[in-house]
């Protein structure tokens, strides 16, 4: 039976959360949906990110899509005042965009595959945060979770970029949480182990 659960805290809410159509995103998208949530769902993938806010429209949220390359600053920024011309101020940022590791040695991995997977994995976790915490110094304070990784504190040998990727969202969320905490943003970050897809 899988577990479900609601947040009744989180009711009335704008939720933003990058890769939305993962399968971590969409169960956080659905869990958000439950709760009384609006979502704002941002993924490059168009048919899974319509298919997750389909279910959390079903689960009666509010919801919007943004179908984009993550690491577009411009589209990102387009985004964020999309989201609070439909929604209002952002509340909640889950960062939960990843490329996984690709199986590549670092003996040969390659520099355009090493900036894509720093691009993707550690940037955009930056700059996503930067552009929607800007929405909640606004509004007085808010929350950001970053999905990192177990592969950030043991290595995550084959796989490229991706265990220095999560290692330094580690470090950006106690930086975030530090110079953030003042207003009101509150910064954490999970550590999950491998999920299976679904």
């Amino acid at each position: 039976m899988k577990a479900e659960f609601t947040y009744p805290e989180l009711k009335d809410t704008v939720c933003v959360v990058t890769g939305a159509g993962g399968g971590i995103g969409r169960q956080i998208c659905l869990d958000l949906a439950r709760s009384g949530a609006s979502l704002f769902l941002i993924d490059a993938r168009q048919s899974h990110c319509d298919a997750v806010a389909d279910a959390a429209r079903q689960l009666g949220a509010t919801c919007e899509v943004a179908v984009q390359d993550i690491t577009d600053l411009d589209l990102l920024e387009q985004a964020a005042k999309r989201c609070r011309e439909r929604l209002g101020n952002t509340n909640v940022l889950i960062n939960t965009i990843a490329m996984s590791g690709r199986p590549d040695s670092l003996f040969d991995l390659t520099l355009p595959k090493w900036e894509r997977q720093i691009a993707v994995n550690l940037t955009s976790y930056f700059t996503t945060s930067q552009v929607f915490a800007a929405q909640m110094r606004e509004a007085g304070g808010g929350s950001i979770v970053h999905v990192g990784s177990l592969a950030g504190n043991t290595p995550q040998i084959n796989s490229g970029a991706y265990s220095v990727c999560k290692a330094g969202v580690g470090m950006l969320s106690r930086l975030m949480a530090h110079e953030w905490g003042p207003h009101g943003i509150r910064s954490n970050v999970v550590s999950p182990a491998w999920c299976a897809p679904r």
